[in-house]
């Protein structure tokens, strides 16, 4: 069963409609307003074992760092801890200010998503918003002096997410072509000296809030598609 939700709701009301059954299969958050999002866009969200999908089209954003296994060898665990906590923390802050929302936290890198929000007919709003939070990344990464790190987004109008595991452990997971590209892109930014690496729609919002160089590299041949050929780098 397929259920669209037209008008966004308030928490207490989708919480009613988890809880009444009517939102197990299949929810469509593209239609919620942030504030909704970030109220449930959990793994709680999700019940274990209904093959439950929640369709989150926009653009997924992802964040790695640099050096850190490095730095845990030589230093320790709890000094990576200590000193990145903060930075993480700020990170996050970003992005939630722009209107994205976290997924996970895989080791050290963040992967979230800018959502397609209510009444938005395109992904327009939510490039111009993931290219807002790169170019707010690079700029607070610059004034702590560090440099070894990466940011890739890819537009993605079908992205779902769900849940994998069982009642003893599970996670929230996000899947489609969006999030292969964006992961995908983070190893050939690092091997062609970039920071950040995108789609061409994204490259465009970005080219408009950051006075930077803006070079276009062929993608490998396994992830271009007929529409697709290029990504856009940043150094």
């Amino acid at each position: 069963m397929k259920r669209l939700l037209k008008k966004s709701l308030n928490p207490s009301d989708l919480s009613k409609l988890f809880q009444a059954g009517q939102l197990t299969r299949r929810a469509i958050y593209g239609s919620l307003d942030p504030e909704v999002i970030r109220e449930h866009f959990s793994i709680t969200d999700v019940e274990i074992g209904d093959n439950a999908i929640l369709e989150i089209p926009g653009v997924t954003f992802v964040f790695d760092l640099e050096g850190s296994s490095a730095n845990i060898r030589d230093h320790g665990e709890r000094d990576f801890i200590n000193t990145y906590a903060e930075m993480f923390s700020n990170l996050t802050g970003i992005i939630y200010r722009n209107n994205g929302i976290v997924e996970k936290f895989p080791g050290d890198g963040i992967s979230a998503h800018f959502l397609k929000l209510e009444n938005e007919q395109s992904l327009a709003s939510s490039r111009s918003r993931a290219a807002t939070a790169a170019y707010e990344i690079q700029t607070y990464m610059s004034r702590l002096g560090y440099k070894g790190f990466r940011i890739c987004m890819w537009s993605g109008e079908t992205t779902v997410a769900t849940t994998i595991g069982n009642e003893i452990h599970h996670e929230l997971i996000s899947v489609g072509h969006g999030v292969n590209m964006a992961h995908k892109l983070e190893k050939i930014v690092k091997e062609n000296g970039f920071t950040v690496g995108m789609d061409y729609e994204i490259s465009i919002h970005y080219k408009g809030k950051a006075n930077r160089a803006i070079n276009q590299r062929i993608l490998p041949h396994n992830l271009m598609t007929h529409e697709v050929k290029h990504w856009y780098g940043v150094v």
